[in-house]
C-alpha cells in the first residue's frame, strides 16, 4: 500500500512540475516557429531573447498565482482555455511594456509579434488537451483518487457515507467510518470498514489516509473538539462538513467532495508539487554533499577510533515524520565504558563521558554528517525540525501544546529554529516553545527558497553555537 501512496501523493505534483516546463517550452518553440514564419528560424537577436526571457519569468509567476497548476485545478481538469489564452495575453503585453524603450523591440515586426503570441498559446492549449486524457484515465483507474475517511456523530456519519457511496467514487476512495460510538455505526457494515476514533488515529498515523471528514452534530462540540485534538497534528486534510455548529475555528478555505461542501480546518504542509521539489532537493543535494564531504568523513571515523574503542557511529532511536520511529546515524562522540542509568540525559558542560575528537565533532555540530545516510534513504530531509530523542519526546509535548504538530514534515539535519539559536541544552521549557514556534513557522511558510536560506545560514550561524558541548 505504501508503494502506491507514493505514487498518489507525487503523480500530481509530477504532472504539475511537466506542465510548467511544458509552458515554458512552449513560449520558446512559438518564437521559433514565428521565426521559420517570417525568416530565419534562429534569429535571436539580443533584444529578441530579452523580449523572450521576459515572457518566461511572468508567465512561471503568473500562471503560478493564478492557479494553472494547482492540483485540484488538475485533477478536475478544469483547465480554463479562456483564462489561461488571456492570462497570456496579458503577459506578453506585460513583456513588451517592459522593452518597450528598446529600439529593436520598438521596430519588431507585428506579424512577428502575433505569430509568437498564436504558436505559444497553441501549445499550451495543446498540453492541456493531452493532460485532459491522460488525466481521464487516471481517474478512471482511481490513481487520482484521495484516500478519504469520515469521522463523527453515527447517524451524521452513515448519512454522509451513504450520500458518498451514492454518488460514486471517482475523485476519492473511501477507506472507513469511525465514531465515538462504533455500534451507532452497523448499518454501513460489508460497505465500508467501520471502527472508533482510536483506530483512526492509528490509521492517520500509518500515512494511509489524505483526508479526515468531520461530521459531527450540533449536540456533539465536545466530541468535535476532542477528535479534532486527536488528528490535527498529523499530516493529513482536515475538512468540516459544516452543520450550523458555532465553533469558535479558523477557516482556511473550502472546497467540494461530491456535492458535499467542505471547510478547511488545517491542510498537508507538503503535498503535490511542493513533495517533488521537496525530495529532489533532498536527494540532489544531498548526493552532493555526499561527494564533497566522503573524504572528510572518512578522516573523523578514522579520528573517532583512534581516540577511544568504540563503533564509528552512534544509532539511536528518534520520531520522525508522523510520529514514526526511525533510527538517526551520528559520529560518536562519547566513551563507551559508562553506565547510561546513572548518567544525566543531556551532555553537560565538560561531561567526562565525551571523547577528546567528540567535544570538536560536538562543538561544531560535525557529529550530525552522517545523518546525509538518513536524508538519501528517506528517513529524514535536508531542512526540517530536528529529530528529538523518545525518551524526551513525551516530556516536551507535556510542556508545550502542540508540539506534536512539528511531526507533519520529515526531521531535518539543520532547521530554523537552529540557525536561530535555538539548539543544545533544552531542559527549559520556554527554550522547547520557542524552538517548536520557529519548526511550526517553518512548515507553515516553506518554499525551495527558505529551504535553501536556512541551508546557507546553517554553515554561518548553525554548526558553532556555545550551547552545543
Amino acid at each position: 500500500m505504501n508503494g502506491d501512496r507514493v505514487t498518489r501523493t507525487h503523480l500530481l505534483g509530477i504532472v504539475s512540475g511537466l506542465l510548467r516546463a511544458a509552458d515554458l517550452l512552449a513560449i520558446a518553440l512559438g518564437s521559433f516557429f514565428a521565426n521559420a514564419a517570417t525568416g530565419d528560424p534562429w534569429d535571436y537577436s539580443g533584444s529578441v531573447a530579452l523580449e523572450i526571457v521576459a515572457a518566461m519569468l511572468l508567465a512561471a509567476a503568473g500562471f503560478s498565482r493564478t492557479g494553472a497548476y494547482d492540483r485540484e485545478t488538475i485533477s478536475r481538469l478544469t483547465l480554463r482555455f479562456a483564462r489561461i489564452s488571456a492570462i497570456w495575453l496579458v503577459i506578453v503585453a506585460l513583456a513588451f511594456m517592459f522593452t518597450y524603450f528598446d529600439a529593436e523591440i520598438m521596430d519588431m515586426d507585428p506579424i512577428w509579434a502575433s505569430l509568437w503570441f498564436l504558436f505559444a498559446l497553441a501549445l499550451m492549449l495543446f498540453w492541456r488537451f493531452i493532460l485532459i486524457y491522460v488525466v481521464s484515465r487516471w481517474r478512471r483507474e482511481l490513481r487520482l483518487a484521495s484516500l478519504v475517511a469520515v469521522v463523527g456523530g453515527g447517524r451524521m456519519v452513515r448519512r454522509i457515507v451513504e450520500q458518498l457511496l451514492t454518488e460514486g467514487q471517482s475523485d476519492y476512495l473511501l477507506i472507513g467510518a469511525f465514531s465515538n460510538d462504533p455500534k451507532t455505526l452497523k448499518p454501513l457494515q460489508g460497505k465500508v470498514p467501520c471502527g472508533s476514533v482510536e483506530q483512526l488515529h492509528r490509521l492517520v498515523q500509518t500515512n494511509e489516509l489524505d483526508d479526515v471528514l468531520f461530521a459531527f452534530p450540533d449536540s456533539e462540540v465536545g466530541a468535535f473538539q476532542a477528535t479534532l485534538s486527536q488528528v490535527k497534528e498529523s499530516p493529513v486534510n482536515i475538512r468540516l462538513i459544516p452543520q450550523n455548529v458555532d465553533l469558535d475555528i479558523h477557516i482556511n478555505g473550502y472546497s467540494q467532495l461530491g456535492a458535499l461542501p467542505l471547510l478547511h480546518l488545517y491542510d498537508k504542509p507538503l503535498s503535490g508539487w511542493s513533495t517533488v521539489v521537496k525530495d529532489l532537493e533532498d536527494k540532489i543535494l544531498g548526493a552532493t554533499i555526499m561527494l564533497l564531504f566522503a573524504p572528510f568523513m572518512l578522516m573523523i571515523a578514522l579520528l573517532i577510533k583512534l581516540d577511544s574503542k568504540g563503533p564509528v557511529l552512534f544509532r539511536q532511536v528518534r520520531y520522525g515524520f508522523n510520529n514514526n520511529k526511525f533510527v538517526v546515524y551520528k559520529f560518536r562522540t562519547m566513551k563507551t565504558d559508562w553506565d547510561p542509568r546513572s548518567a544525566p540525559l543531556h551532555a553537560q558542560k565538560h561531561d567526562p563521558r565525551v571523547t577528546r575528537v567528540g567535544r570538536i565533532l560536538r562543538r561544531t555540530s560535525l557529529d550530525e554528517l552522517p545523518q546525509i545516510f538518513n536524508v538519501l534513504e528517506g528517513s529524514m530531509s535536508l531542512v526540517g525540525p530536528r529529530p528529538h530523542a523518545v525518551v524526551h519526546t513525551a516530556t516536551y509535548a507535556e510542556q508545550v501544546d502542540g508540539y506534536f504538530a512539528r511531526h507533519k514534515v520529515k526531521p531535518g539535519i539543520t532547521g530554523w529554529a537552529q540557525v536561530n539559536g535555538f539548539r543544545g541544552d533544552a531542559d527549559a521549557p520556554e527554550m522547547i516553545r520557542l524552538r517548536v514556534k520557529h519548526d511550526i513557522e517553518y512548515i507553515e511558510n516553506w518554499s525551495l527558497m527558505f529551504d535553501l536560506k536556512i541551508i546557507l545560514m546553517t554553515p554561518l550561524v548553525g554548526f558553532i553555537h556555545k550551547n552545543a558541548y
